[in-house]
């Protein structure tokens, strides 16, 4: 019976850790630093795995945890396999670095194993340490306590200007409140001020007129008629807002039904057209032209004061 139970117990599968050695992790020395890293300074750490060749190994890469240490790069060394022994050799190196306060650094980590059928197990390495030193050795802090007079703090009092932050919350505000003050000003006085604007704007636009219009009556030339007519329909297109410039004599007559002006009008057209310069009638006519861009000027400042 015992040696049936034997028998039985040998052909049962062995437990998959059973069947890989595990793999080996450790920290490469410099020499130069006497197995002593800085804080801060890069340190390589080693793994290496024999596994038989029909299993798929993956190592730790970038996005695995690496204690207190920061993964910086890795570089990884092609398999090699021995046929005779049926032993295959993955390894790989990593640059680590650490800011931990601790003297004695461990490492540990893990290496994933994938066979044929689908299996899969997670194989730990071994526990490496590190040690790290400091900056300040016992050599030059022996020398300091040797030597304290020789160590002292140099005093500057001399100001220095630091730029304040622009307070963007402040200015919001600030523009909010100007924006409210320019549209309560706008419901308070902008009719008044638009009004004020267009009466100036007027006032200018009627004396620009009346002095290029009188300078160019009391011309003595036969000319001065043509030219006369011509800035007074200018103005009076400016005023009215209508194509006086385009209009003929008669249709200003016809529009404006106003009988001394239409007889000026006619007046002037005789001595432009028809050469038949009559003195008293053409004066009489710049009177009558004047005398109507007047009445519409008052018409449209009374607009104004009343819009």
């Amino acid at each position: 019976m015992l040696l049936t139970l034997g028998l039985i117990l040998g052909c049962l599968p062995m437990p998959l850790h059973a069947q890989f050695e595990y793999p080996k992790g450790h920290f490469l020395k410099k020499q130069e630093q006497k197995s002593t890293d800085s804080i801060g300074a890069y340190c390589f750490y080693a793994i290496s795995f024999r596994h038989r060749p029909d299993v798929e190994v993956f190592f730790p890469d970038s996005t695995s945890r690496f204690g207190n240490f920061e993964y910086v790069f890795h570089e990884y060394f092609p398999t090699r396999t021995n046929f005779g022994t049926q032993v295959s050799l993955d390894s790989a190196i990593y640059t680590l670095r650490t800011f931990s306060m601790d003297t004695l650094q461990r490492l540990k980590t893990s290496v994933l194993i994938i066979q044929k059928g689908g299996d899969s197990l997670v194989l730990a390495t071994n526990e490496d340490s590190l040690r790290l030193g400091f900056a300040l050795n016992s050599s030059i802090l022996e020398a300091a306590e040797s030597t304290p007079d020789s160590l002292f703090l140099h005093t500057n009092s001399l100001a220095v200007a630091i730029p304040s932050p622009f307070n963007y919350p402040l200015w919001i505000l600030i523009c909010m409140g100007l924006s409210l003050i320019s549209i309560a000003a706008y419901l308070l006085f902008g009719k008044r001020v638009s009004r004020y604007y267009h009466l100036r704007r007027l006032e200018k636009l009627h004396e620009n007129f009346m002095l290029e219009y009188e300078y160019t009556i009391s011309k003595a030339e036969i000319e001065r008629a043509e030219q006369a007519l011509r800035i007074w329909k200018n103005y009076i297109q400016k005023i009215r807002k209508e194509p006086f410039s385009s209009y003929t004599s008669k249709e200003i007559a016809q529009i404006t039904q106003n009988t001394s002006l239409s007889e000026g009008l006619h007046a002037i057209d005789r001595a432009v057209y028809a050469k038949r310069y009559d003195t008293k009638k053409i004066e009489k006519a710049f009177l009558d032209l004047k005398q109507f861009a007047l009445d519409n000027y008052k018409q449209k400042i009374e607009e104004f004061k009343h819009a």
